[in-house]
């Protein structure tokens, strides 16, 4: 049987949480959350770029293949309708240059930088910095091997 103090009530009953008890249990909890999050966001945030890393790599792989086959590079409706992949890039926007001598990509979010005008003195296409892709020649797309 339980001990019992002159009121009646055991020991174990009467013993309850204080206010400040109460506040340090909240205050770990929360510094115990506040961890976890921030080391939950940081592995989602290595996940998109993880992600993102293989979305660009899978349409250089598709636009050199397509090149191969068929002298051009590809929007990226002719590279699903071709089977070239099996769905679009989330995070990347591709935009086929000069008739298909070459392509961009930019992060989607991003503006695609515009083909400079002919004759203007910039860079051209495949120059180092325009960032289109040349034609054949043994140059790869822009982070290709």
């Amino acid at each position: 049987m339980a001990m019992t103090r002159a009121g009646g009530r055991s020991h174990v009953a009467s013993r309850r949480l204080n206010l400040v008890e109460t506040m340090v249990v909240f205050a770990i909890v929360a510094l115990v959350t506040a961890v976890a999050a921030g080391l939950l966001s940081a592995v989602v945030r290595q996940a998109r770029s993880a992600r993102g890393t293989t979305e660009r790599r899978t349409v250089e792989s598709a636009e050199k293949l397509y090149f191969t086959i068929h002298g051009r590079y590809a929007t990226v409706e002719e590279l699903l309708a071709g089977d070239f992949m099996t769905r679009a890039p989330a995070d990347w926007a591709v935009e086929v240059v000069d008739g298909g001598a070459g392509y961009r990509m930019a992060p989607k979010g991003e503006v695609v930088p515009a083909a400079p005008p002919a004759g203007s003195g910039d860079a051209a296409p495949g120059a180092p910095g325009s960032g289109a892709t040349p034609a054949p020649g043994g140059v790869s797309p822009p982070g290709g091997s």
